[in-house]
Formats: C-alpha cells, sequence, structure tokens
C-alpha cells in the first residue's frame, strides 16, 4: 500500500480521514533536514529547509483511491506529492510527502499540532468535508483561490450547530434529515448545492425524496452607526449585484455597514472592522439587535446585526472599502428622521436598514438620554 507522510495538519486523524475517505493508521515518522515552523500571519505550518533539523510527522499507509484524493486535497494549496526518504522506529521507508514549490514565509517559533487543532481543528475538518464532496468534479485551483470562503461557510457552520434548542416550533435536528444524493452545480466565491433529500413531516413520516438548490455563503456582520449626540446615522452607498441583476434601474444601494465574517473571527469583531475599514470609525459601543436568516427558502446566508455607538461629526461625506476587494463605497451622514424617511418614501430597500432603523426609532429615546 502507498506511504504518505505528514508533518502539517494533516497529522490530525480526523482531518486525515475526511480527506482520504477511510480510516488510517497512523505511527510518527520523522523528515530529516527540514524543521516545521509557524507560517508568518497565517494558520498553517511552514516547512523549511534546515540542515541538522528533524520535522516531526505522522507516517500512513492508505488505498490508492485515498491516495488520489490526498493528491487532489493538496493541490488546493497548490503542494505536489514528491517520494522522499523518512525514518520510522522501524528503520527508513520511502513515503509521498506534499510539500510547497516555493520557500514559505515564517515566524521563529515551531507549529504546534496541538495549538492548531484546538483553534481551526474542527474548522478545517468541516471546510475540507464541503471540499472533498467536490473531488472530481471542481478542479482543485478553483477551491484554492477560494479557500478563505470554504472556512467562513466552515466557521458559520459550527456557530450553527452551537444554536440553543428552540422554545417554541418543532425541534427535530437536522439529523432527522435523509439526504440521498448532493452536487455543486457552481463552485466559486459563493457555491450553489443541489441536495436530493426528505424530511419529517408534522402529521408524521417522511416526505417525498425533494430536490433543493441552496446558494451557500457564509454569515456577516452588520452595522447602523448611531451618534445619539447629534442624533445621527451613517449609511454606506456601493453598486449591488442582486438588484442590478433584478433588473433595478438603480442599482446603487443605502445601507449599513456590512461584511462577511473572516475566519477564526467573532462576529462582534467582524462589526469593529467593517466599520473602520468601510467608514472609517471607531466604535464606542457595539448593541446587538436581531440575528436572522434574510431568506430561508434559498439562502444559508445569517447576518448578526448591530448598532453601533459612535461620534459622527460634521465631516465632508466621503470614500471607503478595500481597494483589492473591489469596493467603491460612499458613506452618508444623515439625521435620524431623514433615515426614517427613507424607509416612508420606499428608499430604504434592503432588511438590514429597515430593521436597525426601527429598532432604532424605539430605542432612541433611551439613548438620547444617556447621551
Amino acid at each position: 500500500m502507498p506511504r504518505v507522510f505528514a508533518y502539517g495538519t494533516l497529522r490530525h486523524v480526523p482531518l486525515m480521514e475526511i480527506v482520504a475517505g477511510e480510516r488510517v493508521h497512523a505511527r510518527p515518522a520523522r523528515l530529516p533536514g527540514f524543521a516545521v515552523l509557524q507560517a508568518a500571519g497565517a494558520d498553517y505550518p511552514a516547512i523549511v529547509a534546515a540542515p541538522g533539523a528533524v520535522a516531526e510527522g505522522t507516517l500512513y499507509e492508505v488505498s490508492e483511491t485515498a491516495l488520489a484524493r490526498l493528491d487532489w486535497y493538496e493541490m488546493i494549496s497548490d503542494y505536489p506529492g514528491i517520494e522522499r526518504e523518512v525514518r520510522t522506529d522501524a528503520g527508513p521507508v520511502t513515503a509521498r510527502v506534499w510539500m510547497p514549490g516555493e520557500r514559505q514565509a515564517h515566524e521563529d517559533r515551531p507549529w504546534r499540532l496541538e495549538e492548531w487543532t484546538r483553534d481551526w481543528g474542527d474548522m478545517l475538518c468541516r471546510a475540507a468535508a464541503e471540499a472533498m464532496e467536490m473531488h472530481g468534479a471542481v478542479e482543485p485551483a478553483v477551491i484554492g483561490q477560494f479557500w478563505g470562503s470554504f472556512l467562513g461557510r466552515a466557521a458559520s457552520a459550527l456557530r450553527a450547530d452551537g444554536m440553543a434548542r428552540p422554545e417554541r416550533g418543532t425541534d427535530m435536528r437536522a439529523d432527522s434529515v435523509a439526504l440521498a444524493g448532493r452536487d455543486y452545480p457552481h463552485a466559486g466565491f459563493f457555491v450553489t448545492r443541489r441536495d436530493r433529500l426528505s424530511h419529517p413531516l408534522f402529521s408524521g413520516g417522511q416526505s417525498e425524496t425533494l430536490v433543493r438548490e441552496t446558494y451557500l455563503a457564509a454569515d456577516a456582520a452588520v452595522v447602523l452607526p448611531y451618534d445619539p449626540g447629534r442624533d445621527r446615522i451613517l449609511l454606506t452607498e456601493q453598486f449591488r449585484l442582486g438588484p442590478w441583476c433584478r433588473g433595478a434601474r438603480y442599482p446603487w444601494v443605502l445601507e449599513p455597514v456590512a461584511g462577511r465574517i473572516d475566519p477564526g473571527e467573532t462576529p462582534e469583531a467582524c462589526a469593529l472592522r467593517e466599520c473602520e475599514e468601510e467608514a472609517g470609525l471607531a466604535l464606542r459601543e457595539l448593541l446587538p439587535v436581531a440575528h436572522y436568516y434574510p431568506s430561508t427558502g434559498t439562502l444559508s446566508e445569517y447576518l448578526y446585526t448591530y448598532v453601533g455607538l459612535c461620534d459622527l461629526p460634521d465631516l465632508p461625506e466621503g470614500g471607503g472599502g478595500l481597494e483589492d476587494e473591489g469596493e467603491d463605497i460612499r458613506t452618508h451622514l444623515l439625521p435620524f428622521e431623514a433615515g426614517m424617511e427613507l424607509l416612508s418614501r420606499g428608499e430604504a430597500n434592503n432588511a438590514q436598514l429597515i430593521l436597525l432603523m426601527l429598532w432604532l426609532q424605539r430605542e432612541r429615546p433611551r439613548l438620547r438620554g444617556m447621551a
């Protein structure tokens, strides 16, 4: 059977078994002449040639089918496999090792599997499981291009799995849904997934097999900046693809500040970061409003929404956003009443803005009294 040597994240046996698609047996091994260090500013290891050093790792024996899956998975990161001699307690053996083609930037400290497993193991297992469902249907380079989105969806799934049992409504769990098949018509920054499934019926029994397509997206944070002393809000304006694809004559939209939650980031940290990136704002306080699915029938997206208390002095309307993300954002300062007029005119045309303005209308007297 083929032998493979893992020095990094594939030493985590649950991840290895997801990628290999089979049970594996692990035993310790070592790769002389290399050191495994913490990659610079990243969550993964860097392997660096270092005379006299020894990279500790794990040796697996796998099937030919598993080896092909592993080769495909490693090419997501553009790590080709090469044959190298590794040392075991029983003597030297030849094994496949996946290594980057270029020297990696790294920190001067060892990468530690235990720390990575604690902070990232569950998330990477989720992301790898989604990726491996696309094995043979999507080129690994495409997945690699959007790997951050895979991690973002994995982090979203972990948050969703930790939600509390509902006090009203059914408590039927996700594992009561029977999955008959799944494929991915499109995989990119966003993913469309087609499931063939049946679910329990309120009247008892199981539904017939249904075919449903879902648009998969990571969770996002939304913030309406509000200055209670000056009684004004800040909105962003930018071109939005959804209205444009719908055929809207005016596809530039006034919205609260918003952005995708990065892997390993909390919704609150995302809200603070996005206010800085899109509007140059430092919030004094973040007030949670509501967390919800904007469209339960078609989207996996989940929104964490807030009102952010801050100072909004008289400044010229400005721009914001990250150029490397193609963002072209203009900011608007509006008196609270002018913001409410957007609702009455129908110009507030997105649920986030409508919900946050109505919440602020209710809480405004209290917030102004505390200013």
